[in-house]
């Protein structure tokens, strides 16, 4: 019995990871070299990355002895979700971001502006396919390419595991 479960297993899995059109990248990181984005290691640091547009409070959890809070931050050309936490100020997660613009958070080998082919070239070092629909990701996190008519990167969306 179980010699033909795992193969349905493995078959289910696989089908899963084509419909989604997401590339597992095994290495993938939200936050490191080479796909992540260059985000500094304080919250009073990002907050100096470029002018904060906004900075809002979604929400709040409380937990024994601290709180953390869901805060979006809106840069020019960078809008990111992060969790803060009050018994640790300088401490963020990154748990959502969209790049519009090109700026010192650009992850090392993407651009906006980057043709399909060249972001093609790039992840085939990483035996990685991609189409203009797809992602690339594992379980700690994705990055969903956004291609305007052109073919070339228009945005850039992270979507982090924070636990």
């Amino acid at each position: 019995m179980l010699r033909l479960i795992c193969p349905l297993l493995i078959c289910l899995w696989s089908a899963n990871v084509i419909a989604s059109g997401k590339n597992y990248i095994g290495n993938f990181s939200c936050e490191e070299a080479p796909f992540g984005l260059h985000l500094p290691g304080s919250y009073s640091s990002l907050l100096r990355i470029a002018p904060v547009k906004s900075n809002t409070v979604i929400d709040t959890e409380n937990w024994e002895g601290y709180t953390t809070s869901r805060r979006d931050i809106t840069f020019e050309g960078l809008s990111l979700r992060v969790i803060t936490f009050s018994n640790d100020l300088e401490r963020y997660m990154t748990a959502l971001a969209t790049v519009t613009k090109n700026g010192p958070w650009n992850a090392n080998i993407f651009k906006l502006g980057q043709p399909l082919q060249e972001v093609q070239r790039a992840l085939e070092r990483y035996d990685a396919a991609l189409s203009s629909e797809d992602s690339i990701g594992n379980e700690a996190g994705e990055l969903k390419f956004i291609f305007g008519p052109d073919a070339k990167v228009k945005s850039m969306n992270y979507s982090c595991y924070t636990g």
